[in-house]
């Protein structure tokens, strides 16, 4: 059986994510498939509680959920805490566990810029 992942939203249908992941599974021979979750405010809790009952390996979180997911989680990554929002959700042992890539990717792309190591550089 296919492992199933996701993006949740609203809306987000526009999304290219399910483009773009399932490309990459095809090509690397990975048993999986990436979904639209189609998810509004009033509907999150029982979204969460429903992936968590179908066994969703994990998924990404866009607008408007970013922030007010994370109540329904079983835990959230201190990065995650620090930032005050989730963009991944990883599912380990039926435990929903939030992470927050943003911020590293950011900081990634921002010393790749500047060419070195940021927390060297004065003003």
């Amino acid at each position: 059986m296919k492992k199933i992942y996701g993006v949740m939203g609203d809306p987000i249908a526009h999304s290219m994510s399910p483009d773009i992941h399932n490309d990459a599974f095809e090509k690397e021979n990975i048993e999986a498939v990436y979904h639209h979750f189609h998810v509004t405010k009033e509907g999150l809790n029982d979204a969460v509680k429903g992936m968590k009952a179908l066994g969703i390996e994990g998924f990404n979180i866009t607008i408007p959920h970013k922030t007010s997911i994370i109540p329904f989680l079983d835990e959230v990554d201190e990065l995650a805490l620090a930032i005050g929002a989730v963009n991944t959700v990883v599912n380990k042992n039926g435990r929903f566990i939030g992470y927050n890539t943003d911020g590293k990717g950011f900081f990634k792309s921002l010393c790749d810029e500047i060419s070195g190591d940021i927390k060297a550089k004065k003003r």
